[in-house]
C-alpha cells in the first residue's frame, strides 16, 4: 500500500529564486538534517540524468548507500527524486514551485513511498521522522532566502579542516552561495576540488580571496602529555605554516580566518568577558594564545586576520552536544559536577553565518567571540536539553568521576566556569537568528 507525505511553505522570494537556490551546488548538504548523518558520495544536477549516491546513517554506526535519480525537471517548476537501493520498497519526491502573488512563491515537496511491510508503528514512525525532516529543510530555505545576509561576491575559498563538523556544514553554505571551495588537507587526495597545503604549490588553484583555517588536534579524550603535545602543535606549528605559504603566494589572500576559542578566557568565575578581556590561565588558555600568536604573520603581511573563538557549538554532528547526546536520549544525562559553571554556546546555523558576516564587514579583525549573547549555566543547559528531549536528567556526574575519565580536560573544558558575550559582533548589528538555547537546541535536533 502506497503512503503519500506533503509539505508546503510560502516564501518572500519570488519563483525563479526559489527554483535557483535548489539548483547550486552544496544545495542538497544544505538540506541535509543534522541528526540523519546523510553524506553525498557522488552528486547529481537536478536538470540531468546522472545518478547520486547518499551514504545514509540509519541507526547507531550502521549506514547504508541509496541511489537517487533525477527526473521530470521542468525549468523554474518542478523536480522528482527516485529512489533505489533503500530500505523502502518505492520513494519518489515530487519539488513543485509556484507563484503566490506579489513577488511571494510557494513550495510543495510531496513524497509517494511503499514500505516494505505495512506495519502502523513502523508506518507512524516514518511519518513522524518525515515531518521532523521538512520542518527543518523548509526553515534552512527560510533562513537562507527570507533571513539571509547580504550576498557573497562569488569568492574562492579555501578551508582547512573541510572534513570536521564545522567545515563539512560550512562548505554547503558557502557554495548554495555561489563560492567556489578549495578544501585545503593534509594526506592523498581524493577529490577535485581538494589540494594538499603542506606539498603542493597553492597557486595552482589560482588566486584564492580567503582562507578559513578550522584544523587541529581535537580536544576529546583524555590528555595525557602526548595528547596535550598534539593539541598543542597541531595548532601553533600548523598555523605559522600555513600562513607562511599564504604570504608567500604571488597573491595572498585579503582575509585569514583563523579558528581559536573561548577557551582563552579560562576559568573565570563571576566574570562577564568580551574581546577586552585578559588571556586567562590553564592550557587551554595557553594553547589558544599560541594559536592565535602564529596567525601574526599574517597580520604583519597586510592580511586582514579574524581570530574566531568558537564557544559550545550546538549541533548533533560534533562536539559537546555529540558527546552527550547519547545519555540524555536514553534519560541518564544531568549536571556536571555543580552545574553552576557558564557555558558560552552557539546554534552551528549563527556559526556559520558569522563566517559569511566576517568575510563582507572589512571591519571585523582580530579576536571575536562566536558565542550566542545568552550564556547559561551547565544546569540550566542540562534542563533545557532535557525538557526538548523529553527525558529526566536527574544524573549528576560528580567532579572527581569526570577527573577520574578526562583527567585534566575534564577542569579545563567541561568544569570551566566563562560568561563570554559576543560584543564585537553585537557592536556591528549582526543578527542572531537562535539567540536562546531552547530555539538553538530545536532546530538542530527537529524537536
Amino acid at each position: 500500500m502506497g503512503n503519500l507525505f506533503e509539505k508546503t511553505s510560502y516564501y518572500r522570494v519570488d519563483r525563479s529564486t526559489l527554483f535557483n537556490w535548489h539548483r547550486q551546488s552544496g544545495a542538497f548538504e544544505r538540506l541535509a538534517p543534522p541528526w540523519r548523518g546523510t553524506k553525498v558520495l557522488k552528486h547529481a544536477a537536478i536538470d540531468s540524468d546522472d545518478e547520486a549516491i547518499l551514504e545514509v546513517q540509519l541507526a547507531g554506526p550502521y549506514k547504508q548507500r541509496w541511489r537517487a535519480r533525477h527526473s521530470e525537471y521542468l525549468e523554474g517548476k518542478q523536480f522528482r527524486d527516485t529512489l533505489f537501493d533503500s530500505p523502502f520498497k518505492s520513494w519518489t519526491h515530487l519539488h513543485k514551485f509556484s507563484d503566490d502573488g506579489e513577488g511571494r512563491s510557494r513550495l510543495d515537496d510531496q513524497i509517494e513511498y511503499a514500505l516494505p511491510v505495512d506495519f502502523s508503528p513502523i508506518s507512524n514512525r516514518v511519518k513522524k521522522e518525515l515531518s521532523r525532516v521538512f520542518r527543518y529543510r523548509h526553515e534552512i530555505l527560510r533562513n537562507d532566502l527570507e533571513y539571509a545576509l547580504p550576498p557573497l561576491p562569488p569568492l574562492h575559498i579555501a578551508i582547512t579542516g573541510a572534513n570536521g563538523f564545522i567545515g563539512s556544514s560550512l562548505i554547503p553554505y558557502l557554495k548554495v552561495r555561489g563560492c567556489k571551495i578549495t578544501r585545503l588537507v593534509r594526506g592523498p587526495t581524493t577529490a577535485e576540488d581538494e589540494i594538499n597545503w603542506t606539498t603542493d604549490d597553492l597557486s595552482r588553484r589560482g588566486s584564492i580571496d580567503a582562507v578559513i583555517h578550522l584544523a587541529g588536534e581535537p580536544l576529546v579524550g583524555r590528555w595525557n602529555e602526548e595528547k596535550k603535545r598534539k593539541i598543542l602543535q597541531s595548532r601553533r606549528e600548523g598555523t605559522q605554516k600555513l600562513v607562511s605559504l599564504l604570504t608567500k603566494l604571488p597573491i595572498p589572500p585579503k582575509l585569514l580566518i583563523s579558528a581559536s576559542a573561548t577557551g582563552y578566557y579560562g576559568s573565570r568565575p563571576g566574570e562577564t568577558l568580551d574581546e577586552d578581556s585578559s588571556c586567562g590561565r590553564g592550557f587551554l588558555a595557553e594553547v589558544c594564545k599560541e594559536w592565535e600568536g602564529a596567525t601574526e604573520g599574517a597580520r604583519a603581511h597586510g592580511i586582514r586576520t579574524v581570530n574566531a573563538r568558537i564557544g559550545v557549538v550546538i549541533s548533533p554532528q560534533g562536539g559537546a552536544l555529540k558527546a552527550m547526546y547519547p545519555a540524555f536520549a536514553s534519560g541518564v544525562g544531568g549536571p556536571l559536577g555543580s552545574g553552576e559553571q557558564n557555558m558560552s554556546w552557539i546554534a552551528l546555523e549563527d556559526l556559520l553565518r558569522v563566517f559569511h558576516f566576517a568575510i563582507l564587514n572589512e571591519s571585523l579583525s582580530g579576536p571575536i567571540n562566536l558565542v550566542a549573547p545568552n550564556p547559561v549555566s551547565n544546569k540550566l543547559f542540562t534542563k533545557t536539553l532535557g525538557g526538548v528531549l523529553g527525558r529526566p536528567t536527574m544524573f549528576r556526574v560528580p567532579k572527581p568521576i569526570l577527573r577520574a575519565v578526562f583527567g585534566e580536560m575534564a577542569d579545563e573544558a567541561l568544569l570551566s566556569d566563562q560568561r563570554v558575550m559576543p560584543k564585537a559582533l553585537l557592536n556591528r548589528g549582526f543578527d542572531f537568528l537562535y539567540p536562546s538555547l531552547v530555539q538553538a537546541l530545536r532546530f538542530s535536533l527537529g524537536r
